[in-house]
């Protein structure tokens, strides 16, 4: 016979393992439907979580185990420095308190990474006690197996994750896990012992049951849904109806990420800030180059070369092309506070770096290829994160007189690494036909890229960050954009551009980055926040002895980069103030309306760019709208500290007994408000007495009030004395309902 103890021992061992299977099933569809990876990490922590509640070890011990576990995934997931180099302890504890800040000031978009993802953990920890409460305590365990089965079923029909396999899956975990459960509540109940005969003759028949109940599930036939599929309307309903694909587009959050293997697909807004600076000339801030379209996305280079230099080492004549001759250039320096922290330096653009200074000891290393620029400490062991660190680069305005002469005749040797600034997969033919008939008339490259830029301003092309598709199958994203869709952010815009530009064989890259950012005021001076709803990606040409310059195709967004035609008139101007006989008759809708270029427009994390939502009018008058709502509510509930003082204005002069009759009566809806109540059915005099008690007026100034009120009520009528010294009486007991 089976002891009843080892029975309980391997029944127990089932329930937390199908435990963990249901809980998994929870996370399992955030690794698809969020930017949120290492999902590894976090089924471990299952997996121990439930395993220390098996072997029964006490709540100090779990803790300290599942907390100690929990600081080192943080660590391994998000600080990319040694585990015995005890700064990121220092780090994460900033983190922390910082994003506190921003729970009890509600604003939840600012939360970190790292503190979204302790979030998580402790909400599985959570999770997988009640796993432990209703296996052990409760030994029921079928409504988590109905949340689970719904919550799959939500997803399945709301969101791009396939759920049918998984839905599967439950059901056949979840019956068997309530057989189980039935059969550990049976044997606790009667208190048997239980032969391994008599448990088979358990399992046996619900195993059967279950594997023909799947068969027959599987072969019986299936009928054609029978109601309308309410997605659409639910969609439609709440203004939120995805963009074509069959329900296969995810909505991505603003942000930079540095995968864009796959663009597309609609994008929501993030305010998450990530630096502020107080940068004069309004630069972008790029981030990286990414040089290997490859018809779904970007890609970079595998070759790449490193240069490194220290904290405050001049680095100008590295990063200046040999001959300068054709530029002009302006030094600037900036401060910038990062408040998300990267180990990556955000650069000013376009520009050339001169120095960085951190007040401390650091040294970097720059991605020749990708222009990316990593901080590391001193030895060049650990990369470190930057908290604050003063840029100092030198911005340059370009001639225009020596960008129109370089034309296709210029030998190529003069483009570094042509072939990887020229490459196209196999795109379609349409999109060579195009490229060719916009530049068919210009003769230098200067005049060709401008008239790329310019066809973005067509009115067909529309500025939209919702609806906006993946490319199936083997469809191409720029040819998407271009001749189906016309309308996307700036990744469709800048990705198009650039295939445009290779076409007719001229050198370009794909920037990204952010755009300048918001001024707001700190401390009393003017500052720039940079948010993930400034993320953008832009257009970098290639100009033999001149180098990269910007440029801008989409649409609402105005480019930084300056020009002077050294053959007319060395003031320098804007690009897109620039006069341009070749380009395009049409012009940029903003500056046509008369209106400012928008600065912020969003783009897709997942792509690894965005911009922000222009409509910063509505947002600025809902943000007051909400603060005035706020002060409004403030001064109405603190009425009892400010009311009496304008109380005591108007009365100043109680000249007849009708004036003392208000005031008394207004005293006493005072008296409410500070939280004297007169019970129902006390007299007046009685109340009276209760004030005077709780104020610890010896002179009973409420019963005098009081006594006076009866008086002319009953009689109608006071003398002017008495009035006088009534007021008074009343002006300092109305007082003290102000404390």
């Amino acid at each position: 016979m089976m002891q009843k103890k080892t029975l309980n021992t391997s029944i127990r061992c089932l329930l937390y393992f199908f435990g963990m299977l249901l809980v998994w099933e929870w996370v399992r569809p955030v690794g698809q439907l969020t930017n949120t990876g290492n999902l590894s990490v976090f089924l471990v922590f299952v997996i121990f979580s439930l395993l220390l509640h098996y072997l029964q070890l006490n709540w100090l011990g779990r803790f300290a185990f599942l907390s100690g576990y929990t600081i080192l995934s943080l660590q391994y997931l998000y600080y990319d420095v040694s585990l015995f180099n005890v700064i990121w302890i220092w780090d994460m504890i900033e983190e922390f308190k910082n994003n506190l800040r921003s729970i009890f000031a509600g604003e939840w978009l600012n939360l970190s990474n790292p503190f979204r993802s302790l979030l998580f953990f402790i909400l599985i920890w959570l999770v997988t006690y009640l796993i432990h409460y209703w296996i052990t305590v409760k030994k029921k365990i079928f409504l988590f197996f109905l949340s689970t089965v719904t919550y799959l079923s939500f997803l399945d029909t709301f969101t791009i994750y396939d759920a049918d396999q998984a839905i599967i899956r439950t059901i056949i975990i979840g019956f068997i896990f309530l057989g189980l459960l039935a059969f550990f509540r049976l044997l606790d109940r009667e208190g048997l012992e239980i032969s391994a005969v008599n448990l088979g003759n358990w399992v046996l028949p619900l195993g059967l049951m279950l594997v023909l109940s799947t068969l027959f599930g599987f072969a019986a036939p299936k009928l054609d849904p029978q109601w309308p599929d309410p997605v659409p309307f639910f969609k439609t309903q709440s203004g939120k109806e995805g963009s074509g694909g069959n329900g296969k587009n995810g909505i991505n959050q603003m942000g930079y990420s540095e995968n864009d293997d796959r663009l597309g697909g609609s994008i929501e807004g993030n305010d998450t800030v990530i630096f502020s600076h107080n940068a004069k000339d309004n630069p972008y801030w790029k981030v990286e180059n990414k040089d290997i379209y490859t018809g779904k996305g970007w890609k970079d280079t595998a070759y790449f070369e490193m240069s490194e230099f220290t904290d405050n080492q001049d680095i100008s004549a590295q990063m200046l092309p040999k001959d300068t001759s054709n530029i002009k250039l302006d030094e600037y320096s900036v401060d910038i506070t990062v408040k998300k922290t990267y180990n990556h330096v955000v650069l000013p653009e376009p520009s050339y770096l001169k120095k960085i200074d951190t007040k401390d000891e650091s040294s970097f290393r720059f991605d020749e290829l990708t222009e990316k620029l990593h901080s590391w400490s001193a030895d060049g062991v650990d990369k470190v994160k930057l908290n604050q660190y003063t840029l100092d680069y030198l911005v340059p305005s370009y001639d225009l007189d020596s960008l129109k002469k370089v034309t296709d005749e210029q030998l190529y040797e003069e483009v570094p690494m042509w072939s990887e600034y020229t490459q196209l997969p196999e795109i379609p033919e349409r999109v060579r036909e195009l490229a060719y008939e916009i530049t068919a008339e210009k003769t230098n490259w200067y005049d060709k890229v401008k008239a790329i830029e310019n066809y973005f301003d067509r009115p067909e092309f529309v500025y939209d960050k919702t609806d906006i598709p993946y490319p199936e199958g083997s469809q191409d994203y720029v040819d998407q954009f271009l001749f189906e869709t016309q309308r996307g952010y700036c990744d469709n815009f800048s990705s198009a551009m650039i295939v445009l530009l290779r076409v007719n064989g001229i050198p370009s890259r794909w920037a990204k980055g952010y755009t300048t950012g918001v001024t707001s005021t700190y401390k009393g001076n003017q500052v720039k926040k940079v948010t993930n709803n400034n993320a953008h990606s832009w257009v970098e040409v290639y100009f033999p002895g001149t180098g990269w310059i910007s440029f801008e195709p989409t649409k609402g967004f105005s480019n930084s980069a300056s020009f002077y035609d050294s053959s007319v008139d060395s003031t320098s101007t804007s690009q897109n103030d620039m006069p341009d006989q070749n380009a395009d008759e049409l012009k940029k809708p903003d500056a046509a309306e008369g209106k400012t270029p928008a600065k912020n427009l969003d783009e897709p994390a997942s792509s690894g760019s965005s911009s922000t939502d222009s409509n910063w009018s509505w947002i600025t008058f809902t943000i007051v709208g909400i603060g005035l709502g706020l002060i409004g509510f403030y001064v109405y509930k603190s009425r009892r500290k400010w009311l009496p003082w304008i109380y005591i204005r108007r009365y100043k002069q109680m000249k007849n007994h009708a004036v003392f009759s208000k005031a008394y009566l207004t005293l006493l809806t005072q008296l409410q408000r500070a939280g004297i109540k007169r019970p129902e059915g006390q007299t007046l005099r009685e109340y009276a007495v209760s004030v005077d008690s709780r104020y610890g007026v010896n002179e009973a100034h409420m019963q005098k009030l009081t006594k006076e009120y009866e008086r002319i009520i009953y009689r109608g009528d006071t003398e002017k004395e008495s009035l006088k010294k009534n007021f008074e009486l009343w002006e300092k007991l109305i007082k003290k309902t102000t404390t």
